[in-house]
């Protein structure tokens, strides 16, 4: 809907002031320096920062706006997908796509196999690096001795855990989308009845709160299980009590990393379009470094 998108725009100008006042002014500013000081010190961290922050970039909030203006355009495509299965496209598009698979099974698996195991290299890639990025950070700020070593072997320790808890983060998130927005989406489709696809809208944005709080509760556990050696359902509900009694400082946190992530991609953007040309190799190379050390800074 269009005034769900103005009121997200104007929301998010006032929070990028808030987040300003936080960033430069409030008590976050020596945890954001703290931050800056640990990555320029160990600057091993920009490789991991790579990988940690592709989950993770932008933070909380910059994911609520993406959500958000994903929700604002629901209602037209689930009129759109209840006309094209009204017109037959739907079942068009599945008897192509069974033919395809049919004619061509052997190559399509070779690139499927192909793809599942670029994605778990990947995923692996996130995992681990998120945990040494965790481990090394947060030791480094206790004192504690720690390094690039110390943190990958901690991650790659603490692998399953970790995939459990995200795979367990999915499972709610996405329980919690069909529940809310799914289900009354379906029933919409099929009986076209306009009710059902504003319960379907309303249900996606509480879903959206859902998925935010759960990534949330992943941070906080992620950091008990690799810095406490915590076991997964006691870090689990670590996570949610240190979560109910931090949420103002939650959030503030994540306003702030929002603020950064916004101002420093307009950085990144006017880099890109006044000061190099991207379409050369050191055009090219000096965004990708830009980028790496803003995944750096908010990943710490």
């Amino acid at each position: 809907m269009p005034t769900l998108s103005l009121i997200a725009s104007y929301l998010g100008i006032l929070l990028w002031i808030f987040g300003l006042y936080l960033a430069l002014f409030s008590h976050l500013r020596g945890l954001l320096g703290r931050a800056v000081l640990v990555v320029w010190r160990k600057k091993y961290l920009w490789f991991l920062a790579f990988f940690a922050g592709l989950t993770a970039y932008g933070g909380e909030v910059n994911f609520l706006f993406r959500k958000l203006n994903s929700v604002a355009s629901l209602q037209g495509l689930l009129d759109g997908i209840r006309t094209a299965i009204v017109g037959g496209d739907v079942a068009r598009l599945f008897h192509a796509s069974r033919n395809l698979w049919l004619n061509n099974s052997l190559r399509l698996s070779a690139y499927l196999a192909v793809g599942l195991a670029i994605f778990l290299v990947i995923a692996w890639l996130i995992i681990v690096s998120q945990a040494a990025f965790v481990r090394i950070v947060g030791r480094s700020q206790r004192g504690q001795p720690t390094g690039l070593v110390d943190g990958l072997s901690s991650g790659a320790e603490k692998f399953w855990s970790l995939v459990q808890l995200n795979v367990i983060g999915l499972l709610v998130g996405w329980s919690a989308w069909v529940i809310l927005a799914a289900v009354p989406a379906a029933v919409f489709l099929i009986n076209n009845v306009g009710a059902w696809s504003v319960v379907a809208y309303l249900g996606s944005i509480v879903s959206i709160a859902v998925s935010a709080v759960i990534i949330f509760l992943i941070q906080f556990a992620t950091a008990g299980i690799v810095l406490t050696d915590a076991k997964l359902m006691p870090a689990i509900v670590n996570s949610w009590r240190l979560f109910s009694r931090r949420v103002v400082s939650s959030l503030e946190m994540a306003v702030a990393i929002f603020t950064v992530n916004l101002t420093l991609s307009f950085r990144v953007l006017g880099e890109m379009l006044f000061f190099t040309n991207a379409f050369t190799v050191g055009g090219f190379l000096t965004v990708v470094a830009v980028i790496v050390l803003l995944y750096t800074l908010l990943s710490a």
